[in-house]
């Protein structure tokens, strides 16, 4: 007795065909799962939960910091916030929420990975775009202020909007803000703090720049994103070191006596000296040099001695862009430019270089997610050649020599695309197998005036760490093989059926194979019924 689609005339499917359309489309099913598979795009948790199953396999590596730490349980992570006594329990999505007894009064939790995001500080946007998470970003604190050239242009399409007076954090998993900063994570009166998936990054003015970049560690546990992190903050950190050695080796050609620079400010009440002196010292240091920074505001007459002694000035005061801004405001007049080595040799920076066609500066917004990049700009400008082949500072603007401004808009996203690598809108460090002698501004002797912050003598390290798995190619290499072995079932399938398939009158890999007489034991038109001749679905065939 023949079961299924019986020939008619001039029909062109086949069981063949379909069986094979079948295999294919769970094949193709499954390799379309696995191409769209994104750790922020779906939960890839639809399995039963089980206790004893590890669902963070990826972690990041120990991290000895003073500020924050991350422990794991199978199922969920702990993130400990010291500078504030805050803890948050991520708990993988489609797992039991931990119980609340478990954790410190008011943890607040979130279930991961986050696929939405809010940022009440500029800071913390540049931390997102380097874990490639630009896309997530829903809110930010003014889109006026926006640095980022692609950010920009998901703003303009509506994509990204400004935190309104009002917002609470709804519509987004997470709201990252930034503790230890003048407005302590706060954007029109908004207290990140409290809102019930808030989260402070911490980030104190005086932790030395790799610390502060490494918070790409801690903001990558919200996006189960720590293999990615991981990869990236062992090259953000052998590339600030890369420019270390450099320095290092350019200084021992020069002679071996470091230049000093000055990194100061004037305040608006015309006092003189250095917000976040611990970081900027310990910037300048790695660089090469000897550093002149002032913790205290003084006037500026208390200064002007030890600035005598400085070969390089970095400028951080408000709102100038000529040499004869910077001495005017420092009380330095004309007459006496030979006296000071930083005016004499036009070594006059500041960090303005790259800011928005509004002039709103870039630096401040993208220097705690990239020490690797702070770090070169200060090598290129006191150890020019030391940083690789044709680095191009992307901060640091010579006021004396009259550099000019590097505007960014959204039209300064590359080829348009707002999913372009966070790399292709800066310069990408680049690692020197070895370094060419670099003539150093002429060493002077170490700066008196106000006592300096002390800071360590060594060069910055680095944890090293082990290869990191490709979660994204082992994914890829097992839905092929899927792929394949279905494939190779329904053939199987197929091949033992023919005899069936040939006995029973039906098509045969679309070849036309004689069928029985109309007058069979189903009666007419088999299983279709009716008698009438039949295509594709059992439609009728129009003659």
């Amino acid at each position: 007795m023949g079961h299924g689609y019986r020939r008619g005339a001039g029909a062109s499917c086949t069981l063949d065909y379909a069986a094979i359309a079948f295999f294919l489309s769970l094949a193709l099913a499954a390799l379309v799962r696995g191409q769209n598979s994104n750790p922020q795009s779906n939960c890839q948790n639809d399995k039963p939960y089980d206790p004893a199953h590890d669902y963070f396999p990826n972690q990041i590596p120990a991290h000895p910091t003073p500020h924050w730490t991350v422990s794991y349980s199978n199922s969920y992570k702990i993130i400990s916030n010291i500078l504030l006594n805050q803890t948050y329990i991520l708990y993988q999505c489609n797992t039991p929420v931990p119980a609340a007894t478990n954790f410190p009064p008011g943890a607040k939790f979130f279930s991961v990975p986050a696929q939405t995001v809010g940022a009440t500080h500029q800071s913390v946007i540049r931390f997102l775009e380097r874990l490639e998470l630009r896309s997530s970003i829903k809110h930010v604190p003014s889109i006026g202020t926006l640095t980022s050239p692609c950010l920009l242009s998901l703003a303009i399409a509506g994509q990204t909007k400004n935190i309104n007076t009002g917002w609470d954090g709804t519509n987004v998993d997470v709201v990252f803000g930034a503790a230890g900063t003048r407005d302590e994570g706060n954007v029109g009166g908004l207290d990140v703090g409290e809102l019930p998936n808030g989260v402070l990054l911490p980030l104190p003015p005086d932790t030395p720049p790799l610390e502060h970049t490494s918070l790409l560690l801690l903001a990558s546990t919200f996006f189960n994103l720590e293999q990615q992190a991981t990869s990236l903050w062992s090259q953000v950190s052998s590339s600030y070191e890369c420019a270390a050695r450099g320095a290092s080796d350019a200084l021992l050609q020069g002679g071996g006596k470091k230049p000093v620079v000055a990194w100061l400010g004037v305040r608006d009440d015309k006092l003189v000296g250095t917000t976040g002196a611990g970081w900027k010292a310990r910037a300048i240091m790695d660089a090469g040099a000897s550093s002149l920074v002032s913790p205290t505001f003084s006037p500026s007459s208390a200064l002007l001695a030890a600035l005598r002694t400085s070969d390089i000035l970095i400028d951080d005061t408000p709102n100038l862009e000529t040499m004869s801004d910077v001495a005017g405001a420092y009380g330095i007049g004309r007459d006496d430019y030979l006296a000071y080595p930083f005016l004499r040799e036009k070594m006059v920076f500041r960090w303005d270089g790259r800011r928005s066609k509004g002039g709103v500066d870039d630096f401040p917004r993208s220097r705690p997610a990239m020490a690797d990049h702070l770090v070169r700009d200060l090598v290129a400008a006191l150890w020019p050649g030391a940083v690789g082949k044709g680095w191009r500072r992307e901060w640091l603007r010579n006021v004396a020599r009259g550099d000019d401004f590097v505007h960014v808009s959204a039209d300064s996203c590359p080829g348009g695309n707002t999913s372009s690598p966070f790399d292709a809108t800066f310069a990408e460090p680049e690692c020197r197998a070895s370094f060419p002698s670099a003539a150093p501004p002429p060493p002077t002797s170490p700066a008196s005036g106000p006592p300096l912050p002390s800071s360590p003598q060594d060069s910055p390290t680095s944890p090293t760490f082990p290869p990191a798995r490709n979660r994204h190619s082992t994914f890829a290499i097992t839905t092929l093989s899927l792929f394949a072995a279905l494939v190779v079932l329904g053939s199987v399938y197929l091949l033992r059926r023919r005899p069936w398939i040939r006995q029973n009158g039906y098509f045969e890999l679309g070849t036309v194979i004689p069928s029985r007489d109309a007058d069979d034991e189903e009666g007419q038109g088999g299983l279709l019924g009716g008698g009438e001749e039949t295509g594709w679905e059992g439609e009728p065939v129009e003659r």
